[in-house]
């Protein structure tokens, strides 16, 4: 049996394929309507009660609202209750039942005061919005005249201090001359120094080599130190000076 295909058989699934896609395309979409919003619920039972101007009894709303906003009764209290709470409908007790309604006059005039108290709440931040950006610029300007302050007073400390030490060190009389000068006697004062360690160095070698006095005895006896300290580099410690 041959798996050849026949160009009946290519214009077959040409044809399935082709009727599919007509299929797809011509089938009606899936309804993409969602539920209604809380607010979506409230216009349509407010609107309820305004086409015909009547009172309602809670178990009425209930039945006739729900057939004319689409709402399923077990939500129609919730929506009543709101719309009660925002003095939308009217709602009073007469006998044992208690009625509900609302007229296109009243709907205008609670309209009105909730606008009206919008607009007031609206004026009220504007003032404070007002007031806080005063606020902001005064403060501004104050910390910019306290910096500026700041600045003045610390130059001023600082400008008086360098004129304190550059009195200080007029009046002292220190210079450069005096400084190379004691540098001078300091560095012959360590040559000397020097001489004399060199001296008591050979001292200590001759007597050991002639009488076999071992230096150690001459340390302790002298108060001689085992080792002289290296006198200081005064070419390193005067640089800092100049």
């Amino acid at each position: 049996m041959s798996n050849r295909l026949t160009i009946s058989d290519y214009y077959d699934y040409k044809l399935l394929r082709v009727t599919c896609i007509l299929i797809i395309y011509l089938l009606p979409p899936k309804s993409g309507k969602k539920g209604l919003t809380l607010e979506e619920k409230r216009t349509k039972l407010l609107q309820f009660f305004i086409k015909d101007h009547l009172f309602y009894t809670i178990k009425e709303v209930e039945s006739l609202g729900g057939k004319f906003t689409g709402i399923h009764p077990m939500q129609i209290k919730e929506v009543l209750t709101s719309l009660v709470d925002d003095g939308l409908v009217n709602s009073e007790k007469c006998g044992v039942s208690i009625l509900f309604w609302c007229f296109e006059y009243d709907k205008q005039k609670k309209v009105k005061e909730m606008l009206s108290k919008e607009e007031q709440k609206l004026g009220n931040l504007n003032k404070q919005f007002n007031e806080l950006q005063e606020k902001i610029k005064f403060e501004e300007s104050v910390r910019k005249i306290d910096d500026a302050e700041f600045k003045m007073n610390e130059i001023s400390r600082l400008t008086n201090i360098k004129k304190e030490l550059t009195n200080k060190f007029e009046s002292s009389g220190f210079n450069m001359e005096k400084v190379d000068e004691v540098q001078k006697n300091l560095q012959n004062e360590i040559e000397i120094g020097e001489i004399c360690t060199d001296n008591i160095e050979s001292m200590l070698y001759h007597f050991k080599n002639s009488n076999g006095i071992d230096r150690k005895v001459f340390n302790q006896e002298l108060g001689i130190p085992e080792e002289f300290k290296d006198f200081p580099n005064l070419n390193e410690f005067f640089a800092k000076l100049k």
